[in-house]
């Protein structure tokens, strides 16, 4: 596939993971995974030809999972940011821009990403020229 970019994907994660460990430089990173993981995605529906449904409940059960873990986990152990129960509601459902969990508010800009992603295959269907143009 695309191993140019894989790699630079590699590179952009472990920029954000250094920007969170340290707070200095490697914030660019979340931008560079975005719009990357975005192209690829769009790559893998297009090949695999999968219905909106599909798409949208593979993304989900491959992310919500360990993210409803350590986010449980960290209401548990106290040290979750903010944790009203309005906050902790619009983690459960990605709705919130800012997450009990710290790192969570990323998982709502991708469920939106996936959400709009899954309406463009409703609406147009086999049509992926609409949808690349989306991402």
């Amino acid at each position: 596939m695309y191993n140019s970019l894989q790699y630079l994907r590699g590179i952009s994660a472990i920029m954000v993971v250094y920007f969170h460990l340290y707070q200095t430089t490697g914030a660019q990173g979340v931008a560079i995974f975005f719009v990357i993981s975005g192209f690829i995605m769009m790559d893998i529906v297009h090949k695999k030809q999968k219905t909106a449904w599909n798409f949208f409940k593979a993304r989900f059960f491959r992310i919500a999972p360990l993210y409803y873990i350590l986010t449980i986990l960290t209401l548990l152990f106290g040290i979750a940011y903010d944790p009203t129960i309005l906050r902790i509601i619009q983690s459960f459902s990605f709705t919130a821009l800012g997450s009990v969990l710290p790192v969570g508010y990323t998982l709502t800009y991708e469920f939106i990403f996936y959400t709009l992603v899954a309406l463009s295959i409703y609406k147009w269907g086999g049509n992926f020229k609409e949808i690349y143009l989306l991402s």
